[in-house]
């Protein structure tokens, strides 16, 4: 099977390297990686190690990969590997690099085998003991949140895929975004077939909606639609982390959404759109009065701001600028 679309389609970006061995040489410096730790997920192999240069320099990086092995060419991975290398150098081509989220430090491609070298930029926010914080960094942590999407999304790029996974913190609480693996630039993706997929309980009803239209071909949508799309996940990561629990609204919208579903329907197995189809308004009360009855008494004043942002109804949503100056507003 050919793949040589794949030199044509990444040829302009910078950073191409030719790895051998773990060694790879870039203006005039030589490196070698050096891995401490392998993970599989979803068909892919995350490495954890250092890079080191001949010129001193020595970083922790991430190392996400496709290896083509005896078993059948995965396709569909290879090429959303692919993508996310396209759209990281498109994020740089239109707004120059972003210290606050994961930084394609380089990549590797034949027409087999795909990889992307990222700065490693702390643990996974499901996997840090919230309560090493106190309420001013956990504030600093959620407005942080906030203003990288809202950029992100002024720039038309949705990152697609919020959740604790995808959100590293540092000892410091700085926090950063990861995985653009699902990302949408528009002015870049528009026409592609299809782009705007996304890990289902991570959205809002918006998302199945989106996804379904352009399935659909039809790429002609408000922008406030997409603005507000991500609000539900917003709201669960600023509730997890008032609570010291990151998880605890998408594993909520997990029951919730099987308690919605027909008996006889396999949540795993359903595709994306009748998935969506339970992002409803029965969802959007259910989760708000989840809401109201666990956020403590210290944190009073984000309840209006949480209840808001998880209405049914995407018009009903403040804007993330209004947002971000309402929590800039609270001082407990």
């Amino acid at each position: 099977m050919s793949y040589s679309w794949v030199e044509e389609s990444i040829e302009k970006i910078p950073r191409r390297i030719y790895l051998l061995n773990c060694k790879f040489d870039f203006n005039n410096i030589s490196y070698t990686i050096t891995v401490d730790k392998i993970k599989s997920h979803n068909k892919l192999n995350i490495c954890y190690g250092k890079l080191i240069g001949s010129d001193g320099s020595d970083k922790q990086i991430v190392i996400k990969m496709y290896e083509q092995s005896n078993s059948q060419f995965d396709q569909d991975t290879f090429t959303n590997l692919l993508d996310e290398i396209e759209l990281h150098g498109k994020i740089e081509e239109k707004i120059g690099y972003l210290s606050y989220s994961s930084h394609m430090l380089f990549f590797f491609a034949t027409e087999q085998n795909i990889g992307i070298i990222f700065d490693n930029l702390g643990s996974q926010l499901d996997k840090i003991n919230l309560n090493i914080f106190n309420f001013v960094t956990k504030k600093q942590m959620i407005l942080q949140l906030l203003q990288q999407i809202n950029f992100l999304q002024i720039n038309d790029i949705f990152h697609g895929d919020i959740k604790p996974q995808n959100i590293c913190v540092s000892l410091d609480g700085k926090l950063s975004l990861v995985d653009f693996g699902i990302s949408y630039c528009k002015s870049y993706f528009d026409n592609k077939e299809t782009f705007y997929n996304t890990t289902w309980t991570s959205g809002s009803p918006e998302y199945g909606l989106i996804y379904c239209k352009q399935k659909a071909g039809d790429q002609n949508f408000p922008k406030e639609l997409f603005d507000k799309s991500q609000h539900f996940a917003l709201a669960g990561l600023i509730f997890g982390i008032l609570l010291n629990d990151p998880d605890i609204y998408f594993s909520k919208s997990l029951q919730l959404v099987n308690m919605l579903k027909s008996p006889n329907e396999n949540l795993e197995i359903l595709n994306l759109e009748r998935r969506f189809r339970y992002f409803n308004e029965k969802f959007s009360l259910e989760i708000k009065q989840f809401i109201e009855s666990k956020i403590p008494e210290q944190h009073s004043e984000f309840t209006p701001i949480l209840l808001n942002m998880f209405e049914f109804n995407y018009e009903l949503r403040s804007s993330l600028d209004t947002i971000i100056k309402q929590i800039e507003l609270i001082s407990k």
